[in-house]
């Protein structure tokens, strides 16, 4: 896996996706969208995760239900996102 920061094109070609594909995921799981190399490793991770679970076939809508679940968890426990937008 890279250690440094990708672009949209780098971060879609990690996942053998098409851009479109990975910037439909940034809009409907209300994911930060940056410009240039920004995507950190955490973030191709991340979008790898909701990647492989979608082949699995579970359905997107619960995906987004759980993701939203899980940032209003970190968000009551005050977690620290030390300032990055990913």
């Amino acid at each position: 896996m890279e250690t440094r920061a990708l672009t949209l094109r780098e971060t879609a070609a990690s996942l053998n996706r098409s851009t479109v594909y990975v910037s439909g995921l940034q809009k409907r799981f209300e994911l930060p969208v940056c410009s240039g190399a920004a995507y950190s490793p955490a973030y191709v991770a991340f979008l790898r995760g909701l990647t492989a679970l979608r082949t699995f076939d579970l359905a997107e809508e619960t995906l987004r239900d759980l993701w939203h679940l899980e940032k209003k968890l970190l968000q009551l426990l005050h977690v620290d996102s030390t300032g990055s937008p990913t």
